[in-house]
């Protein structure tokens, strides 16, 4: 097996770098500890609580949608009823 280091590179130091290598990709994926940073695995998770939000309102208004056409074709067929009484005699 052959090291995966630089040339030139002392082993303590290749590990030193991929330590620091590590440190600084958990400190983006879980953010900074004892700070309001969250890094990325907490922005997946506000984005979705905001995506579940933004369904519910969907939702809510296919509903309302759904609700008008039922209003407005009801109203159209009452009133064609309606009016097909008053021409016929």
């Amino acid at each position: 097996m052959t090291p995966n280091r630089p040339p030139g590179m002392t082993p303590e130091e290749a590990i030193f770098e991929v330590r620091e290598q590590m440190a600084t990709l958990t400190a983006v994926l879980i953010g900074v500890p004892n700070t309001d940073d969250t890094g990325l695995v907490g922005a997946v998770k506000e984005d979705r609580k905001n995506l579940d939000q933004t369904r519910k309102k969907v939702g809510k208004l296919e509903l309302k949608v759904w609700l008008l056409i039922g209003l407005l074709s009801g109203t159209g067929i009452l009133g064609g009823f309606g009016l097909a009484n008053i021409l016929t005699p």
